[in-house]
């Protein structure tokens, strides 16, 4: 049986021919303007990739031996330009809270570096030969102050500081002209070591110091800054966060990480809540324990105590102890536990009894019965002289 319905070819669709709609002309007018600036950006970019990698660029060959060549070479004498503190050549990184007093510590180190004395009392400083200056950049002191503070400091080689005063200055050491002629005060100082106080100050208008990649941009141009002038030896300053005074972790987190990657040696000074101040260091060949600041108010000299953190509490707490039954004779346990706290920054009831234990049990205070066996407490009696 054939198919009766009859095949009728199909007519052209009128809507195929009508002219776009003013909607449609204006979403590809939109895509099209989209496409060009995707374009535009795309090529910015890659000149933006193409300029910083020329900017970084460097005519110099790197140095290139084979190991066994390598360890062939001899070591020089001195390995420290700060012994036990800072690797020849090297970058240290001073970390503290504000007003802890990183300022004092500096004039310290210029002291010891051109006068040929113990940084601290314990390390030795080596000043290259041919560049003994210190070139210090100081952005955080008024000139006036500045002078104030290091006359009281006695440094006998003055000659051999070199002081650039940049507090209220703008100094973009992003920009290479910038750069050179930083260099250019470096060498003409005959500089070997280079001290930047602080680092949040240097890097004005080159970013955050808490993003990596802004910390690593601008501590590349520091060593840049160092090679071209011919400087060995960098100490660059860096404010810690309040927390770290708390917060044992936040001692070591100065931001970025990015800081202690680039640092060779690590320095800390911090204020526990007994109002102790504490030093010490760690990094590629450095590990130096928390010692005690000791700080002479007439000198300004800063010297370290090897002791235990420890150690120092419980003699705070002692001291304590024997204040409080000094001036309350027949003192009570509870006497003591009440007014000792104050005295030493804080103590648990556990730990201040032991503490009068010890002291009992050394004879430096003496423990009698009271009444209704209370357990009274009394300054040692002194020696007879018969």
């Amino acid at each position: 049986m054939t198919d009766q319905r009859l095949w009728t070819p199909r007519g052209p669709d009128p809507d195929e021919f009508l002219p776009p709609s003013p909607e449609e002309l204006a979403e590809q007018a939109k895509a099209n303007r989209i496409a060009q600036l995707v374009r535009a950006e795309l090529e910015k970019r890659e000149a933006k990739r193409l300029a910083n990698a020329r900017e970084a660029g460097d005519i110099r060959k790197p140095v290139r031996r084979w190991l066994t060549d390598e360890l062939a070479l001899p070591d020089p004498e001195e390995l420290y330009a700060v012994s036990r503190l800072l690797p020849m050549g090297g970058n240290a990184l001073f970390a503290g809270r504000y007003k802890v007093g990183k300022t004092t510590f500096n004039a310290n180190l210029l002291k010891a570096w051109v006068d040929g004395i113990p940084f601290l009392g314990e390390f030795e400083c080596n000043p290259p030969e041919d560049r003994p200056v210190v070139t210090i950049f100081n952005y955080e002191m008024s000139e006036a102050q500045f002078r104030r503070w290091l006359r009281r400091f006695g440094i006998v080689n003055q000659h051999l500081i070199h002081v650039v005063h940049l507090r209220g200055i703008s100094l973009p050491l992003g920009l290479p002209e910038i750069q050179a002629e930083v260099a250019g005060w470096l060498q003409e100082a005959n500089t070997g070591l280079w001290i930047v106080d602080p680092a949040s100050r240097a890097m004005a208008g080159m970013g955050d110091g808490s993003d990596n990649k802004d910390v690593n941009e601008f501590t590349a141009i520091l060593d840049e800054i160092k090679l071209h002038a011919g400087v060995r030896d960098l100490v660059l300053n860096v404010h810690m966060s309040h927390a770290a005074s708390q917060d044992k972790d936040a001692e070591r987190a100065l931001g970025a990480q990015a800081w202690s990657a680039w640092a060779d040696s690590l320095w800390h000074v911090t204020k526990d809540t007994d109002g102790l101040r504490w030093f010490h260091a760690y990094g590629r060949d450095v590990d130096l324990d928390k010692m005690l600041v000791r700080y002479n108010e007439e000198t300004m000299d800063v010297t370290l105590v090897d002791t235990d953190p420890n150690t120092i509490k419980r003699q705070q707490l002692e001291k304590a102890i024997l204040t409080v039954v000094a001036e309350n004779p027949g003192a009570s346990g509870r006497v003591i536990r009440d007014h000792v706290p104050a005295m030493c920054g804080g103590a648990r009831t556990i730990e201040i009894t032991r503490g009068v234990a010890d002291l009992v049990k050394r004879g430096d205070i003496q423990a009698r019965t009271g009444p209704k066996n209370a357990i009274l407490h009394y300054p040692k009696e002194p020696r007879s002289q018969g």
